[in-house]
């Protein structure tokens, strides 16, 4: 899906390893709650990954614009939604989201240590 730029699905890789060790540790030091918030967080980072690749794809073949600015429009009205619907749920935990969607930080910054190893 994100054949058109390789920096992008090395960040998706790290981002899912990253997203699933926090949730691991979230799980072994605090217990499924938390685990499950993290793992949230750092899935609708890996979403948001996603649909950016996809949309900057089509946008440099030049195809369909309206269509890439309805997909970039609409995955943060979903974050947004999907968010807003889980805090009012028993389950989850805003600090473990919060941990999620940082981790998205932390793959960013792993992957250019990488870069900047290799220059």
């Amino acid at each position: 899906m994100l054949t058109a730029n390789p920096n992008l699905k090395q960040l998706a890789l790290l981002q899912f390893l990253l997203g699933a060790a926090f949730a691991g540790l979230g799980v072994y030091f605090s217990g499924p709650r938390l685990g499950a918030s993290i793992a949230f967080g750092s899935g609708l980072m890996l979403f948001n990954l996603v649909a950016l690749g996809w949309s900057w794809q089509r946008l440099m073949a030049k195809k369909s614009i309206a269509w890439t600015v309805l997909i970039i429009v609409i995955k943060y009205a979903v974050l947004l939604g999907s968010v807003y619907y889980f805090a009012r749920t028993d389950w989850f935990s805003s600090l473990g989201a919060g941990l999620g969607v940082a981790s998205f930080m932390f793959a960013a910054l792993v992957l250019a240590a990488i870069y900047h190893k290799r220059e």
